[in-house]
């Protein structure tokens, strides 16, 4: 089942996302929690770095050392993309400094997928609306063009979606989501919550969420938590309105 029209149609919203970071992204930031950290962003499906700028330019706003991951547009994982992003991440952790992911939507799984390898090469791990519950591309909108070029996918990696089965990562790791999303259904983004797993709800589009001011300030708020030591999300009180009340729901994978 993938999410209703209407969700899909209201995905035009995301330009209105991107133009209120762009209008007060760098004034709002400069009251955001900084760092300095080492950051690589992980783009969606049939993107680049390009959608990624906004996001990468407000963190590095924040004092972060942030990079892109330079791999051209995101095709999926095709046995090229994942040697070349295997030699990107050694490239950015060659001193031994951990790096910490934030990826968008499947950019997000790849995060996720290189933190159960090297562990040791990663300080945490946000996703952004990434479908991790999901058995495969049909429970997403994006299933038409992800179908026609899976059959260029590393086999290996196919058989390991759902990526909520796979095992436990080992480093902190924050699942951004939202009710709203119409291109895939937000039950599919909720990691099994554990000790330093957590979900967080934002209201925003999918394709405009790593332009959304709410999701960044979660993004900025991780990585400031990675350094100070890292407790789960909470909103300051004067941005809580922005954040829907924490609701119950069962996740699929729980226990």
């Amino acid at each position: 089942m993938t999410p209703h029209p209407t969700l899909t149609a209201l995905e035009a919203r995301s330009a209105y996302e991107a133009g209120a970071t762009l209008t007060l992204g760098k004034t709002v930031a400069t009251w955001w929690p900084r760092g300095r950290r080492r950051v690589l962003v992980l783009p969606g499906f049939l993107a680049g770095d390009a959608s990624t700028l906004l996001m990468r330019r407000t963190l590095g706003q924040l004092g972060h050392e942030v990079h892109r991951w330079r791999l051209g547009i995101n095709l999926g994982p095709t046995p090229a993309l994942i040697e070349r992003l295997v030699a990107r991440i050694e490239e950015l952790t060659d001193d031994a400094q951990p790096l910490d992911l934030i990826g968008w939507s499947l950019g997000g799984i790849f995060a996720l997928e290189i933190a159960r390898e090297v562990p040791e090469r990663v300080g945490v791990v946000v996703t952004l609306g990434t479908p991790i519950q999901a058995s495969g591309p049909k429970n997403s909108h994006a299933h038409l063009p992800f179908s026609m070029l899976e059959p260029f996918h590393e086999p290996s990696v196919r058989a390991q979606i759902p990526s909520v089965h796979r095992p436990p990562i080992p480093v902190p790791t924050t699942s951004i989501y939202s009710r709203s999303d119409g291109i895939v259904r937000w039950q599919d983004c909720l990691a099994v919550p554990s000790a330093g797993v957590e979900n967080v709800e934002v209201v925003a589009s999918h394709i405009g969420m790593g332009a959304n001011l709410a999701a960044l300030y979660v993004v900025a708020d991780r990585l400031a938590a990675a350094e100070s030591g890292w407790q789960p999300f909470s909103p300051p009180r004067w941005l809580r309105s922005v954040y829907p009340a924490p609701r119950a729901y069962r996740v699929a994978g729980a226990a």
